[in-house]
């Protein structure tokens, strides 16, 4: 069970987390995962959670680094990010 956010810092280091979709593909099957819907749980940064220790078991056994993220800003528009390998290399330092 794991509703997904992506963590982004400013220079400064300041912390930004938004709320996103994630989508790929296990085996023959394309997977889509869904953020949170409530303003209570803002999800978990899935570009800095190692895969091993996601809550979704689905998720620890798929190569969630080539899954495509799409960020919600403002709940109304959506923002194509680099997929979550490019991510995690960009806040390998965070």
């Amino acid at each position: 069970h794991e509703h997904p956010s992506i963590a982004l810092y400013t220079d400064i280091g300041v912390k930004e987390k938004i709320k996103c979709f994630l989508y790929g593909v296990f085996g023959d099957k394309q997977v889509i995962v869904l953020p949170a819907f409530s303003y209570l749980a803002p999800g978990s940064d899935i570009n800095l959670i190692p895969r091993e220790e996601l809550l979704s078991p689905i998720l620890r056994t798929i190569d969630i680094d080539e899954m495509q993220v799409i960020g919600i800003i403002e709940e109304d528009r959506l923002l194509k990010f680099p997929n979550i390998g490019e991510l995690r290399r960009i806040y390998a330092n965070y």
